[in-house]
């Protein structure tokens, strides 16, 4: 592997098809910021 850099949306599908498992498997069920890590950073949840 050469590093991200090798990957556009040119040859996205290429890529997306190389992949043995889907890359957003388990997305929906991330671990989520708190309101108490979001006022430790300082920062606003997005909407």
């Amino acid at each position: 592997m050469r590093g991200a850099q090798q990957w556009t949306v040119a040859n996205l599908q290429q890529r997306l098809q190389g992949l043995k498992e889907n890359p957003w498997a388990g997305y929906a069920n991330r671990q989520k910021l708190s309101k108490k890590m979001w006022d430790t950073l300082g920062a606003t949840p997005p909407q």
